[in-house]
């Protein structure tokens, strides 16, 4: 393990083949470092700041391998806040910064006495410590929280001070429901844990231009007014899937909706089974289909969409019965002159053809399989017309 510039580095383990395979798999260590004022993110593969994974995961290994400690910015504490804060491993330091506007005396309160934590200055210099204490502090000037305890927990800082600005934080989301209420009292706020919903779009998290394409802000991460501020959600159009796609894959987040649209190629049954409940809209936002397993009888060109609740990481598989393409009558993959030839020999009863064929056949869908249908088939072979 190399901390990257962190304490508490944990010593190697030493991990031991058997004849019988060239790897060994092992739970990583539990022993976690810390490094002021960054926040210990997991460990990776390589030492770009990424990490693949977490203390206690299972790891399989077939040389000498190096983990490398990623590192974050510590978020900010809201000012005039509770801070809902979780200590993610034990007999390790995390720490939180505290911004300030103006010479004035704040207060720290701690829920949990189990939870040890201490006011730092910038240097890493213990200021004050205890479960809950009053500090002077100089304006514009970085203050942190330490916190550790002896075994994973939760805990509620309680941040306050009369001399501060007070600045509205709004939310703002067009044609979406459940939209945060505005917050005030202060000038930092945690960003709303309260998910906007709109059919059809993927909220992708806050940001402060109405326009914008990407997030500025996630539900949960820290945010500091200098003036009443806006922000606005960003909201992203979902991918487009077929019969083709054999399996999708949602992240967990926030417990927001994903959706996707599913266009079928092809008419024929298509069932999509999922490790939770999705459900299946038509264009109009209908719900047609509800639960881990949905079987759709889909016609070709037409668009469903598919929506999960990414509380956890959500896997669907997607199961297609062979299907029909409207105007390949013989099934070779093309639409040509060989189609609308058993269109009209059928239609005069001079060949018999299968109920597949039917399907193909019956491009108007009116039911019949007879001239009108080798006509468009011509049609389309000939690029008079695009659809069929």
């Amino acid at each position: 393990y190399n901390a990257n510039g962190g304490k508490n580095e944990p010593p190697k383990q030493k991990l031991e083949t058997t004849e019988d395979s060239d790897t060994v798999t092992a739970n990583l260590t539990l022993q976690v470092p810390y490094k002021f004022p960054y926040t210990f993110e997991g460990w990776g593969k390589e030492n770009n700041g990424v990490a693949d994974y977490q203390p206690g995961q299972q790891i399989t290994v077939s040389e000498n391998t190096t983990l490398y400690a990623a590192w974050f910015v510590s978020d900010s504490l809201g000012v005039n806040a509770q801070n809902n804060l979780n200590v993610r491993y034990a007999n390790t330091y995390e720490y939180r910064k505290v911004k300030t506007q103006a010479d004035s005396s704040y207060n720290f309160v701690n829920s949990n006495g189990n939870v040890k934590i201490a006011l730092l200055a910038s240097d890493g210099t213990e200021l004050a410590s205890g479960e809950s204490f009053e500090y002077e502090l100089k304006a514009d000037t970085n203050y942190y929280i330490s916190f550790t305890a002896s075994t994973p927990q939760s805990f509620i800082l309680t941040v306050t001070t009369d001399s501060i600005s007070q600045y509205a934080l709004s939310y703002s989301s067009e044609a979406a429901d459940n939209v945060p209420n505005t917050q005030t009292g202060s000038f930092t706020y945690t960003v709303s844990d309260t998910i906007p919903t709109r059919f059809a779009y993927n909220f992708e998290g806050w940001s402060l231009s109405p326009i914008a394409e990407k997030a500025d802000y996630l539900p949960g991460s820290t945010i500091t007014l200098t003036q009443d501020t806006t922000l606005y959600a960003v909201w992203s159009e979902p991918k487009e899937i077929n019969e083709e796609t054999a399996n999708l894959s949602f992240s967990a987040f926030y417990g927001a909706d994903r959706y996707v649209l599913f266009r079928a190629k092809t008419n024929g049954k298509v069932t999509f089974a999922a490790n939770a409940e999705i459900i299946l809209y038509n264009v109009s936002g209908e719900v047609i289909g509800q639960g881990s397993s949905i079987e759709l009888s889909a016609a070709t060109g037409t668009a469903y969409y598919i929506c999960v609740k990414a509380i956890n990481d959500v896997n669907i598989k997607v199961v297609a019965e062979e299907g029909v393409i409207s105007g390949d009558v013989n099934g070779d993959g093309k639409i040509n002159t060989a189609d609308a030839t058993i269109v009209l020999k059928a239609s005069a009863d001079i060949i018999s053809i299968t109920e597949k064929q039917q399907i193909a056949a019956d491009v108007n869908n009116n039911g019949m399989v007879n001239t009108a249908d080798a006509v468009l088939i011509l049609k389309y072979a000939a690029g008079i017309i695009t659809e069929l």
